[in-house]
């Protein structure tokens, strides 16, 4: 062999059944399911101490209902009912009625409820308030009793609506029942009327009748009318507050003309077009 010979050395690696390093995807999972079993630890321990101190009937109960029990309600639904409804009695922990939490979305099925509000104030104490809806207007047919509030909800009312506007539905809604919205030139004559209500419109609506397709015909109490429409009225894609802005500016403009002394003695108008409203003293409805 040459003296200048040079000898490789082969590198020789020992493979055995056990890796040096996890994979990237094993880590991956190593640390998903660390994770899990944290949570299951947490929760678990929240539940028990769920179980064993809000739970416990020394603490959180109900000792006085007259003291420790309020109910905040309107005209038509009674402080008793909701007591009834929630099964409140003395002895009863805050944290054990169910019943009086599954019977919350009960409650807010019926159309006059608009929402219900339930407040535990520790250690024994508990507020329930009920937000009923207003009726700002009748719904013909008036033998059926329907009202509607500002969001266009029909329900019916124990309170005296005999001094509410009326509004004249289309075909379309007459087989209306009570939970169902109004829509189309019915929500828009509740926007009327909402409107009407404003101190400085000083003529008061009586009736408004939604049969036309395309307008709205008011009759007011002194018995004059209006065929009566503003711009954005049914348009999408104007706002709210524009097409509120509008019907105000309109309504004004009405109630200024009918007002002034040329106005008057003038029994039909017509207030369809922005800025052309005029009277029609020989064409009836």
């Amino acid at each position: 062999m040459s003296l200048f010979s040079t000898t490789q050395k082969k590198e020789v690696r020992r493979v055995t059944g056990v890796p040096n390093e996890l994979s990237a995807r094993a880590k991956y999972t190593l640390i998903i399911v660390a994770s899990l079993v944290a949570l299951l630890t947490v929760t678990g321990i929240c539940y028990l101490m769920y179980k064993l101190y809000f739970r416990s009937p020394e603490l959180f109960t109900i000792r006085d209902m007259k003291e420790d029990v309020t109910i905040t309600t309107g005209k038509s639904v009674t402080a008793d009912l909701i007591s009834d409804i929630f099964n409140l009695h003395n002895g009863m922990n805050l944290f054990l009625n169910e019943k009086g939490e599954t019977n919350k979305f009960a409650v807010l099925k019926e159309p006059i409820i608009k929402d219900i509000k339930i407040t535990r104030i520790l250690p024994n104490k508990l507020e329930i308030t009920v937000t009923e809806r207003e009726a700002i207007a009748k719904v013909s047919p008036e033998e059926r009793g329907f009202v509607t509030d500002e969001e266009g909800v029909i329900f019916n009312s124990s309170r005296d609506t005999g001094l509410l506007p009326l509004i004249v539905i289309s075909d379309e809604f007459e087989g209306i029942k009570t939970g169902q919205r109004l829509r189309g030139l019915e929500m828009e004559a509740v926007k009327l009327i909402m409107a009407a209500q404003r101190p400085e419109f000083r003529l008061r609506i009586e009736q408004v009748n939604c049969r036309k397709k395309d307008h709205l015909v008011i009759r007011f109490t002194d018995y004059r009318d209006a065929k009566f429409a503003w711009k954005g009225m049914l348009d999408k894609k104007v706002s709210q507050e524009d097409s509120m802005f509008y019907l105000r500016k309109q309504l004004k403009q009405l109630a200024d003309s009918m007002e002034s002394e040329i106005g008057r003695p003038r029994q039909h108008w017509d207030a369809r077009l922005e800025n052309r409203i005029h009277a029609m003293p020989f064409v009836s409805q």
